[in-house]
């Protein structure tokens, strides 16, 4: 039996014109997970990473600004390949639009070739993608064994109701959902990502121009992202990691993850690691055995986390052996200053003095650090928001270098959403996260204690508690400045103005 020949698409990105939200490549493992599965599986499989092929082209469309290989040549492409599949990510919402159009392209080259969805925003909102009969099938979750398991129903045309985490279709035109799949307990049994298959000196360009996700810290290396877990055992109200990748945390041997990192080196000239773990440091044992492996190794890397890792679940002796094996910057998640709201509002718990413990330790160890905070909880006060200023004050007295403050986002199917939805907090008809960048300062939730002026108005405050510039983003704004000044200076003006009266 011949197999399906598949086409895997990463689309472009836009955002409203008069946003300012900055748009970076980044890899799609995702897509490149998939990918190594299929081949595993001889399948003939392709990846078009349409962000990454066209991230210096930028053009309006539909008040639109977009990012990537314009949809002509996404066109084009599908018609030399010839697929008899177009698998089309859907990471996140916001891009969710150009998955569409995509789509829609596919259909009219020829109405044969199956459309299949996959990604975060396919994960949460099913309906919402299906709904366009440009799409066949939608994977939720994890796709590595899905994504096979379909391919060979549709070639031997047998029942799909026993695919897991498979929605589609049927004959009366009904949207049907399967039962997700358990999480896939054994990582190390799935092939690495299909690096081979993405265009990796595109990122190298990319990161020369500082387009590229923590592009401050690893200016011009050759870099790739990488998960040495999954999972996130927490529950915290507004985060929605575990609508994908389940409250399972599951961690790959050490022995595995170094394999992949010396892969990389060796294989792509690979210097810099984004480590992409929701929960790198949960199990430490295991965190230390990397870094041991690395060191042990020689490999003369250097990495970061900047998802975040739980302060709660580090020591000197990790924090030292992170140093050691190259890592160049961690990233906490306090979210909040206000014991109150991290208990009762967005259950987190999490002891602040361990906080400040974890950051005097990067501080002592020449470590950099930085801190993620979300304010504007809808039963939060103003004092709690205070609270959260002053705690990340003290943060950066005991040696953090920045601050980040986002607004509360209600992503849907978390208990966020829901509550607010439930008392009122949320107008839900007239809520599309598809249609919004959901990290500019735009607050989407109304509050009993104060009013989105007066939140906006905390913002301002809460930036000041960091330095106009930092010398990390002196320097590499100095290098940007020289290759990209259009860019460079536009998001300067606009990050400056959180410190104008």
């Amino acid at each position: 039996m011949k197999h399906f020949r598949v086409l895997l698409i990463n689309p472009p990105n836009s955002v409203p014109i008069k946003s300012n939200f900055v748009i970076n490549v980044f890899q799609p493992l995702g897509l490149a997970y998939v990918a190594s599965s299929l081949e595993k599986h001889k399948y003939s499989v392709e990846i078009f990473d349409a962000l990454a092929l066209g991230f210096d082209q930028e053009k309006i469309i539909a008040s639109r600004k977009v990012i990537g290989a314009d949809y002509q040549t996404i066109k084009n492409k599908i018609i030399d390949y010839r697929p008899d599949l177009v698998g089309i990510a859907t990471p996140f919402s916001f891009q969710s639009f150009e998955s569409h159009q995509i789509a829609k392209i596919v259909k009219k080259i020829n109405p044969k070739i199956i459309t299949l969805a996959g990604g975060t925003h396919a994960t949460i909102q099913p309906d919402e993608m299906l709904n366009d009969k440009n799409f066949d099938y939608l994977i939720r979750g994890e796709g590595e064994y899905a994504t096979v398991e379909l391919l060979k129903a549709l070639e031997k045309k047998t029942s799909l109701k026993n695919i897991s985490s498979l929605s589609y279709r049927n004959k009366q035109n009904k949207i049907i959902h399967n039962p997700r799949s358990l999480p896939i307990q054994k990582l190390d049994a799935l092939p690495f990502p299909a690096r081979h298959l993405l265009p990796m000196d595109k990122y190298l360009q990319a990161a020369k121009k500082g387009r590229v996700v923590e592009g401050m810290l690893a200016f011009g290396h050759k870099r790739t992202s990488i998960f040495t877990s999954r999972g996130c055992p927490f529950n915290c109200t507004f985060c929605s990691v575990h609508l994908t990748m389940t409250r399972m945390w599951r961690g790959r041997s050490p022995e595995n993850v170094l394999k992949e990192i010396k892969e990389c080196v060796y294989k792509y000239g690979i210097k810099y690691f984004d480590i992409l773990d929701d929960n790198f440091t949960l199990d430490p044992k295991r965190a230390k055995k990397i870094c041991r492996l690395i060191i042990k190794e020689k490999l003369n890397i250097q990495w970061s986390t900047p998802n975040g890792i739980r302060a709660d679940r580090v020591d000197e002796t990790l924090i030292k052996l992170m140093k050691k094996a190259g890592c160049i910057q961690v990233k906490v998640a306090p979210e909040s200053g206000s014991p109150l709201v991290l208990k009762n509002i967005i259950k987190k718990h999490l002891d602040l003095d361990m906080v400040k413990k974890t950051v005097s330790l990067c501080k002592k160890h020449h470590l950099s650090v930085e801190a993620f905070f979300v304010v504007g909880f809808p039963e939060e006060t103003i004092d709690d928001i205070y609270k959260t200023i002053s705690f990340a004050k003290e943060l950066r007295r005991l040696g953090c270098d920045y601050c980040y403050f986002f607004i509360a986002t209600p992503y849907y199917g978390t208990e966020m959403y829901a509550d607010a939805v439930k008392k009122g907090y949320l107008d839900e008809s007239r809520y599309h996260l598809n249609k919004i960048i959901t990290t500019t300062n735009k607050s989407l939730l109304k509050s009993p204690n104060y009013t989105h002026k007066k939140l906006f108005e905390l913002l301002k405050v809460a930036a000041k508690v960091n330095p106009p510039i930092t010398k990390i983003r002196l320097k590499s704004g100095l290098k940007m400045l020289i290759l990209d000044p259009k860019r460079i200076l536009t998001y300067s003006f606009g990050y400056l103005r959180n410190f104008l009266p």
